[in-house]
């Protein structure tokens, strides 16, 4: 059963004049309904960098305690 073309416009219509789909709006700083929906993806976004960069250290190292301790390479004196 085919979807007219016209259905998936009112529905895009429907929700665009809603007044509760655009509290969701991610960058709505000053709206009437305060200031939510931009702390905390402001709050991910900063704090994903560290994210990633504690996930590639904590491989390395468990990589690292892997090697058997006869495996590591001496330093020269």
């Amino acid at each position: 059963m085919r979807c007219p073309a016209r259905v998936p416009s009112l529905v895009a219509l429907a929700l665009a004049l809603a007044p509760e789909a655009a509290s969701a709006c991610a960058v709505c700083v000053d709206s009437a309904w305060g200031n939510r929906g931009f702390g905390w993806p402001f709050v991910a976004l900063m704090l994903a960098p560290f994210a990633v960069g504690a996930g590639l250290v904590g491989a390395l190292a468990w990589v690292i305690r892997r090697v058997p301790p006869g495996a590591r390479p001496t330093t020269p004196p």
